[in-house]
């Protein structure tokens, strides 16, 4: 008998996203070192953030201390962006903001 999988929460998704993706690692090249994004998700309990470590885009647990901005995301926001993680850096930035 088969069984539906459970789907992965989006917080894990989208640290996978930022993390391997050569599409985020692209558009977070333009980000000043303080950077800092923080992030919720509607399916997902917690605050979390996104900055850069050693120049490498982090999603890291815990509030962003002094964001810039802040995101609340749906999980259907979050894999649609986290499906394209060979997208080119504009179209990537189009399709975040057609979900936020």
């Amino acid at each position: 008998m088969a069984t539906e999988q459970t789907p992965e929460p989006a917080n894990i998704v989208l640290r996978r996203f930022f993390e391997t993706s050569e599409s985020a690692r692209k558009a977070a090249s333009h980000l000043k070192a303080p950077a800092e994004v923080g992030v919720r998700f509607t399916d997902v309990a917690g605050e979390y953030r996104f900055t850069l470590v050693d120049s490498k885009p982090r999603f890291l647990d815990g509030k962003a201390i002094d964001p810039d901005f802040e995101l609340t995301m749906a999980p259907g926001a979050v894999n649609a962006i986290a499906s394209k993680p060979d997208a080119d850096v504009g179209d990537l930035g189009i399709l975040f903001f057609q979900h936020i």
